[in-house]
């Protein structure tokens, strides 16, 4: 093992309260929101674009910018911005799949807000979607 491994190690986990979390949840709705205008105002120079289209890249958008960024970048825009990221639960320094990322959305989007309220109830401050998809969120300290 590594010496930046052993000091990450010695380390005490830091983990993300519920306002945190919401905080990095808004900044990503205003991101995708962002995107998705930005999409439909470039869409909309275009008149012959069929709606069918215009709605695939709105969705596409939508389904694509969490399970990514978390799977390849450890967390999205808005967990970046408040210095946390997701990870696996078996492997606190390894990102999730992109499988579970994808599931971890599906579970979240399905459930909404209620899947944070497990956030304040349990000691790993995993909500139900970080269940679902076997991760929990850290902060991220160099």
């Amino acid at each position: 093992m590594n010496q930046s491994k052993i000091k990450a190690a010695c380390r005490p986990i830091e983990l993300p309260g519920l306002l945190v979390r919401i905080k990095a949840a808004l900044i990503d709705t205003l991101v995708l929101m962002i995107n998705m205008t930005a999409t439909y105002l470039v869409f909309s120079v275009f008149h012959t674009i069929p709606d069918f289209s215009r709605i695939a890249a709105i969705l596409f958008i939508f389904l694509v910018y969490e399970p990514l960024c978390v799977a390849f970048f450890g967390g999205t825009m808005g967990h970046l911005m408040m210095g946390i990221r997701v990870k696996s639960i078996n492997d606190y320094s390894s990102n999730i799949s992109v499988g579970n990322a994808i599931w971890r959305l599906i579970t979240k989007a399905t459930l909404g807000w209620i899947s944070f309220v497990t956030v304040t109830n349990n000691e790993k401050k995993r909500a139900l979607h970080d269940f679902s998809a076997g991760s929990i969120v850290l902060f991220h300290r160099h």
